[in-house]
């Protein structure tokens, strides 16, 4: 690239005096997160700086994600959405129904995402999780953030009745000591869950898109009644 531009620019003392230049990758929101290489080049005398970029390609730097097999649809459809290729992972159970995860490429440096909702088969989900981040974080990956749409166990949140489990808590205190350093969930069924963890917790929420969904393809949504299963969900 800088050849190109040497043959672009037609000056003398830049083709006659040598040129020292230096060259970095950057992240710029402006062009959607694209990888930008900056060029900087300076005369050796120091009497004359240049800088110019060059688009690289639209890749989102260093972030690669992963899926479960609790819902490989969803994290397609955040793949296709970012621009970026599902990450290689195989998983499989021994016979005696042992989970195994393989990571299929390099994770070193990079910022991982795992999409594993606690739908379907709570428990086989859940360890295939917690295997999956510390597979990611014992091969050096930089950071590994949990996306995790139904958060399993989130209904033991509190000791309702004599000897009983928080297993809520016992939960995030799994995915801590896994490796996990950041977790993303959807609607929590008590939102104190979040002080459960001693890292980032963002509990996000389904209302905004339930709504607009329901006004685009509800013809009569405004004479529509909303019913909830209990009195706590009347709350959300």
């Amino acid at each position: 690239t800088f050849k190109r531009f040497m043959k672009r620019n037609g000056d003398k003392k830049w083709k006659q005096n040598k040129v020292l230049y230096l060259s970095s990758v950057i992240p710029d929101r402006r062009l959607n997160s694209a990888r930008v290489s900056r060029f900087i080049a300076v005369s050796l005398d120091q009497k004359e700086i240049l800088c110019f970029n060059n688009t690289l390609h639209s890749r989102m730097p260093n972030i690669k994600v992963f899926s479960g097999t609790s819902h490989p649809d969803l994290a397609q459809r955040i793949v296709d959405r970012l621009g970026i290729d599902l990450g290689k992972v195989v998983t499989k159970k021994f016979s005696n129904l042992e989970t195994c995860v393989e990571i299929g490429e390099s994770v070193r440096g990079e910022d991982v995402y795992i999409v594993q909702s606690g739908s379907g088969e709570i428990n086989d989900n859940l360890m295939e999780l917690l295997i999956m981040i510390n597979a990611c974080k014992i091969a050096s990956a930089s950071r590994v953030t949990a996306v995790i749409p139904c958060f399993p166990y989130a209904r033991q949140d509190k000791k309702d009745k004599s000897r009983a489990p928080i297993s809520a808590k016992l939960v995030a205190n799994m995915l801590s000591v896994a490796g996990a350093d950041h977790i993303i969930t959807m609607d929590l069924h008590a939102s104190q869950i979040q002080g459960f963890f001693d890292i980032p917790v963002d509990n996000l929420y389904a209302e905004p898109a339930v709504l607009k969904w329901i006004k685009e393809n509800i013809p009569e949504w405004k004479n529509s009644i909303i019913v909830s299963p209990d009195a706590g969900g009347a709350k959300r």
